[in-house]
């Protein structure tokens, strides 16, 4: 090698543009290529295969077994026929909350869902918020129970025994919902075409709640949305009003256009949007698996097999409220056309309910309450009512936001005179002589009574229904007579809530 070769790297860098020799491949065999084929889509196969069995196991039918019977004899929720009864196949049951933290957390929207994935129907029952129960406490309202209770798993507990009583059995899951969910899932879905039924114009400064909604026909808002399932009466001065039954109304009527719109746009892009409003919004004891069963049950559904009900009853009802000095709007429970109705689109029992089931509450004409099942648990309600003279008695349906009122352990001794009229048990009709408005009522002291002021004594009352027992007996010791006359005492006004 020479000085020039040495200094240019040397032979092997001259060569490097020469054609090595290529390495031969192996021959792969035609079998060899089959046999490395088919174990790689065996190994596929069994890695699908074990994927589709551990779905099968989570994604499943639920398995609903009844509660177990307690040793003291305590009620659970779904008793009765959730103890002795078989179920149908393929029918549950759930309880549908609706929350709205603004208004001081009460369940003023409740719902009972029946839903049948056999047949693919769904049957929902609306329980108005003044549904009369058999509580302890002086504002026997069913959207008190929830939080009278502490709210919570307790709350859904007593809430779900209440409702073996109303209904004959508890439902099987209970979803609560924060109404503002509602909002965020209309603005989700682009907005919702709805015909406002009314003008709405009603404003709340204690809540911060404004409501401004044009009535006619156009596309709501989530903001708009919130507005319309919360108004049920105006404030400006036109008086229109539509109480909590025609709230009912007009949730149902905007849920469904809620419902038709998400069918209608739902898509795998659209899904894990709606997923997480759900979750941020709702609780629920309903199993993820089970859950998920349920929603590829429902792919089978349509508007057309989405019924609602409303509970059966007197709609126009009251009684007297010893807290605020007033009667009080109620929704009084029809037991035989509710027995109907559950047996015809709600019970998931192969035995039916039966009037002797509920406990149904009903009010007397002295002004007593009774039991179906012959025990009022607020004793005092129990006795024949006595009012104040002159108190304003029109029935009121908005002085219950601080809550249920006394329980029955702490209520006052009676310091009333004798109401002037009877209350008419469940009956719609005004009293005989109507009490002005409270605006109109004498500024100044009322008149003497013509009969001296004394102190009701408790008598068996009489019930309108004959399918309920009298009232219960109540306290033999009388309440004491009131210390100052009548005479002295000024008109009490009525309650603002």
């Amino acid at each position: 090698m020479t000085p020039e070769e040495k200094k240019k790297g040397g032979v092997r860098l001259d060569q490097k543009n020469v054609e090595r020799p290529k390495k031969a491949k192996k021959s792969r065999s035609r079998d060899e290529i089959i046999r490395r084929r088919v174990t790689i889509l065996a190994i596929v196969a069994a890695v699908m295969l074990a994927l589709a069995v551990g779905l099968k196991l989570w994604i499943r039918e639920p398995d609903i077994t009844p509660p177990p019977i307690p040793s003291d004899g305590a009620d659970t929720p779904g008793g009765g026929l959730a103890q002795t009864s078989d179920r149908k196949e393929g029918v549950y049951t759930f309880l549908l909350l609706g929350r709205d933290t603004g208004g001081g957390g009460n369940t003023d929207t409740m719902m009972v869902a029946t839903y049948d994935t056999k047949n693919q129907t769904v049957d929902v029952l609306n329980i108005y918020r003044d549904t009369m129960v058999n509580a302890p406490w002086d504002i026997k309202r069913i959207n008190s129970v929830y939080n009278a209770n502490g709210g919570g798993e307790k709350g859904i507990t007593a809430l779900k025994s209440c409702l073996t009583d109303l209904i004959g059995f508890a439902p099987d899951y209970y979803i609560t919902i924060e109404w503002d969910a509602v909002g965020e899932l209309v603005d989700a879905i682009g907005g919702v075409e709805f015909d406002v039924p009314y003008e709405m114009h009603y404003w709340d400064p204690t809540q911060n709640l404004r409501i401004d909604q044009a009535k006619g026909y156009r596309t709501l808002n989530g903001d708009d949305a919130m507005q319309v399932i919360r108004w049920r009466k105006n404030n400006d001065g036109s008086k229109v009003s539509v109480g909590d039954v025609g709230r009912v109304e007009i949730q149902q009527d905007f849920l469904k256009a809620v419902l038709a719109k998400c069918l209608k746009t739902v898509n795998i892009s659209t899904v894990p949007k709606y997923a997480q409003i759900l979750l941020d919004n709702v609780t629920t004891d309903i199993p993820l698996g089970n859950m998920v069963w349920f929603g590829t049950q429902a792919l089978g559904l349509n508007m057309e097999n989405l019924a609602f009900h409303g509970l059966p009853g007197n709609l126009n009802g009251s009684a007297w409220s010893r807290t605020y000095k007033n009667y009080q709007s109620y929704v009084l429970p029809d037991g035989e056309a509710i027995v109907e109705l559950v047996n015809a689109r709600f019970n998931p029992y192969k035995d039916e309910v039966e009037l002797n089931d509920l406990d149904i509450m009903s009010v007397n004409r002295d002004g007593s309450l009774s039991s179906s099942r012959g025990e009022v648990r607020d004793t005092k309600a129990a006795q024949a009512t006595v009012i104040p003279t002159r108190t304003p008695v029109e029935p009121n349906d908005e002085t219950d936001q601080n809550g249920p009122g006394e329980t029955e352990p702490n209520d006052p001794a009676a310091t009333e005179t004798p109401p002037p009229d009877p209350l008419e048990s469940q009956s719609p009709a005004p009293p005989e002589e109507p009490t002005l408005p409270p605006e109109e009522q004498p500024s100044g002291l009322p008149e003497e009574p013509e009969v001296p002021a004394a102190t009701a004594t408790p008598a068996p009352a009489e019930s309108e229904s004959p399918s309920q027992p009298p009232a219960e007996t109540a306290d033999p010791t009388p309440e004491p007579t009131a210390e100052i006359p009548p005479e002295f005492l000024p008109a009490m006004p009525t309650p603002v809530g």
